[in-house]
């Protein structure tokens, strides 16, 4: 399981002004939803031509399914990818996107996305399969 540690949470920090103007989760500081010095387990790398990022929970808005944070606001604690995870190619919004994830996530990374019933049931067996 990869694990990551939160080392910035203000989104001065995340990178290319493109990347500001995603939907991050932040406060009217531009403090985002994470805690520096803590830990999170990643779910899935995503990169493209504007980075790469980490699939994880944020602390008080994205707790039942996760969101996509940028890879630049963490330190890697533990890099072991999960033997069952896939890769998933595709060209996507920014161009020659690279997926690695639970394979199930693929068909279903909007459901996951938008919080929906059927992806809070794809994250809770992608949670499952990564825990045991």
């Amino acid at each position: 399981m990869i694990t990551v540690e939160c080392t910035s949470n203000n989104i001065e920090d995340v990178g290319s002004d493109d990347l500001k103007e995603f939907a991050f989760t932040q406060d009217p500081h531009g403090v985002l939803d994470v805690t520096r010095g803590g830990m999170y387990v990643v779910y899935g790398i995503r990169e493209n031509k504007l980075g790469k990022f980490y699939l994880i929970l944020t602390d008080t808005i994205h707790t039942s399914v996760p969101w996509w944070m940028p890879a630049s606001l963490f330190r890697v604690a533990n890099n072991a990818l999960p033997a069952s995870w896939g890769k998933y190619k595709w060209h996507g919004d920014y161009g020659g996107e690279v997926i690695q994830a639970d394979p199930i996530y693929f068909d279903a990374q909007e459901d996951v996305e938008d919080g929906t019933l059927r992806g809070q049931q794809i994250f809770d067996v992608m949670r499952k399969r990564l825990e045991s």
